[in-house]
């Protein structure tokens, strides 16, 4: 990490900003709402990021601006005493990938465009991995929570991302273990390991390790939603899902992830989950259990 400085002044200065566009036209405003994410005074930062997160994103459409920024918001990000790092590690998420959901139906598919200028993003945001590895074990659970949700947007990284996220996950060895101690941060954990793993034959094994050894309620059953979403898990795993159906405290700090939907986004996500079980022992199990519920 690096102390605040004019470094991120001078590399500002070296982009022609007037040649790029964002939401509302030329990107000239660009430094200045970068600039602000540096403030002491919380509430700069905060409609700083706002301004940064409608310009550069905006109704799902990534702009030319956005690339441009990607490196400037990780000079922010490794800075010392600087304030705000989880919402712009969340703005960075949200810049290199679409928005998670186990719903895939809720997210919209980018145009040629769009996808390129997302590609270019995540280019732009692969040189700070160093940076948010270093803030995926430090500081503040939520800027914890953010790194780790943010690496699993980096598939072609995974290998040295996925051994990072074993050590500090339920997955870690017995002997040694140095665990995550906040749920939101190993149920962040949990949903990275599920991205960067989907589509390889180690993604049942893992996430179901994680499932069941972990204690978490919440880890549980955002290892569960992965799994079922995606055909696999057994009785345990549907167990877990019917078990939180009924459960408000576990709705709520599901909700309280930034990257679900508040009010009925666990019930939804579940009700989703469920209809991807497949058929035979699993949806029979399934349906008993569904009976009870009724």
């Amino acid at each position: 990490m690096q102390r605040a400085s004019t470094t991120l002044l001078e590399s500002l200065d070296k982009t022609d900003w007037q040649t790029l566009r964002h939401a509302y036209g030329s990107a000239v405003d660009i430094p200045g709402h970068l600039r602000a994410l540096m403030s002491s005074d919380a509430n700069a930062r905060s409609e700083a990021l706002l301004a940064l997160n409608e310009r550069l994103l905006h109704g799902g459409a990534r702009f030319d601006a956005a690339p441009a920024a990607i490196p400037h918001l990780i000079e922010v990000l490794a800075a010392d005493r600087v304030s705000g790092k989880a919402g712009i590690l969340r703005t960075l998420a949200h810049l290199v990938a679409r928005p998670y959901s186990v719903r895939p139906d809720l997210g919209s598919s980018p145009s040629a465009a769009h996808g390129l200028i997302m590609e270019h993003c995540y280019r732009a945001a692969r040189p700070g991995i160093p940076v948010f590895l270093a803030l995926a074990h430090r500081g503040v659970w939520n800027v914890r929570a953010a790194a780790n949700y943010l690496l699993g947007t980096f598939r072609d990284e995974h290998m040295r991302i996925l051994a990072f996220l074993f050590a500090r996950s339920a997955l870690a060895p017995a002997a040694g273990r140095s665990m995550e101690r906040h749920s939101a941060v190993r149920a962040a954990m949990a949903v990275a390991c599920a991205r960067l793993l989907q589509g390889t034959s180690a993604f049942e094994a893992v996430l179901t390790e994680i499932h069941d050894g972990d204690p978490s309620e919440l880890v549980r059953t955002c290892s569960a939603l992965a799994l079922a979403t995606h055909g696999c898990g057994g009785v345990n795993v549907l167990a877990t899902l019917f078990a939180a159906l009924p459960n408000r405290n576990l709705a709520h700090r599901y909700g309280q992830l930034f990257w679900t939907r508040q009010g009925s986004a666990m019930i939804g996500d579940i009700t989703y989950a469920l209809s991807k079980v497949s058929p035979g022992v699993e949806g029979a199990t399934a349906a008993g259990m569904w009976n009870k519920r009724l």
